[in-house]
C-alpha cells in the first residue's frame, strides 16, 4: 500500500465514518497523510461516504483477525483528541490484518505502539474523570460539567447510571459540546452547543459549605505539600469539581 503525504481523507466524524475511511484505504490502495473530520490545510481532500455495511465489515474483520480487544482499543482511540488518531487507526488495521492476533503484542512496531498509547491516554482520562467528577443537585437532578482532554463522556456515563440508577443525571462536556441525560429508562447522548447549570438552592449550598469545611479541616498544615497535592488533584479539575484551594 502506497503512503501518500499529499492526500487527506475527510470523513463525517462518526466511528462508522472512520472505519469507512479505513475501507477506502484498501479500495484506493493508499495510506493518506491524515484521516480527519475537519478541513484545515490546502492539501487534496478525498471525501469518504459513511456506509454502515462497509464499517461493519471492517469492524468484523478486525475482531475476527486481530481480536475483540483490538476493536475496543480502536474505539477508544477514536474518542481521543489527537490529530493523528484516524491515520493511527488505519495503520494499525492495515498492519494487523496481515499479522493476525500477534499484533497486540508487537509493541516494537510504531503503528501498534502508537495506537496503544492513544488508547491508554483516553482510558486514563476516563479514569480521572470518574474519580474526580462531582455532582451538584439542581432542580431535582444531579448535574456535573466536565472539561476532559479527550471525548470520554461516552465511556464514563454508564458508570454513573449503574451507580445512581434511580437518580436523574445530567453530565455536560464543555469541551466537546456533548451531554448525557439519564432519567428512568431513558439514556441519551446528545449534541449541545452550550449549557450552564442553574442556580443552586439552600440545600445544595449547605452541602458545598460542608464540603469546604471538610476539605479545609482534613489537611495537616505543617505537612502541606503542594506538588503532592497537584499530583493527586491536577489543577485543571479544581474549578469544575469545586475543590477549594487554600494557600
Amino acid at each position: 500500500m502506497q503512503a501518500r503525504d499529499d492526500v487527506i481523507f475527510l470523513y463525517d466524524g462518526s466511528y462508522d465514518g472512520l472505519l469507512c475511511a479505513v475501507f477506502r484505504c484498501y479500495t484506493d490502495g493508499i495510506l493518506p497523510y491524515r484521516i480527519t473530520d475537519t478541513r484545515d490545510t490546502m492539501l487534496e481532500y478525498r471525501t469518504v461516504e459513511t456506509d454502515p455495511d462497509k464499517a461493519a465489515r471492517v469492524a468484523r474483520g478486525v475482531r475476527n483477525t486481530i481480536g475483540a480487544q483490538a476493536e475496543r482499543m480502536m474505539r477508544r482511540a477514536y474518542l481521543s483528541d489527537f490529530d493523528d488518531r484516524g491515520a493511527a487507526v488505519a495503520r494499525f488495521v492495515i498492519f494487523g490484518m496481515l499479522q493476525g492476533a500477534a499484533t497486540m503484542k508487537m509493541l516494537a512496531q510504531p503503528c501498534v505502539h502508537r495506537l496503544h498509547a492513544i488508547s491508554r491516554a483516553v482510558a486514563n482520562e476516563a479514569h480521572r474523570n470518574i474519580e474526580f467528577l462531582r455532582f451538584s443537585e439542581i432542580n431535582g437532578a444531579l448535574v456535573s460539567v466536565i472539561r476532559p482532554t479527550h471525548n470520554v463522556l461516552p465511556l464514563i456515563a454508564q458508570h454513573f447510571v449503574e451507580r445512581f440508577p434511580n437518580e436523574r443525571l445530567f453530565l455536560y462536556d464543555k469541551v466537546h459540546k456533548i451531554a448525557f441525560r439519564h432519567e428512568g429508562a431513558c439514556d441519551e447522548l446528545l449534541r449541545l452547543e452550550g449549557f450552564e447549570p442553574g442556580p443552586i438552592d439552600d440545600n445544595e449550598a449547605s452541602y458545598r459549605a460542608l464540603w469546604e469545611t471538610f476539605y479545609n479541616a482534613i489537611e495537616i498544615r505543617p505537612r502541606h505539600n503542594e506538588r503532592c497535592r497537584l499530583n493527586h488533584m491536577p489543577l485543571r479539575f479544581w474549578e469544575d469539581f469545586m475543590y477549594k484551594t487554600r494557600r
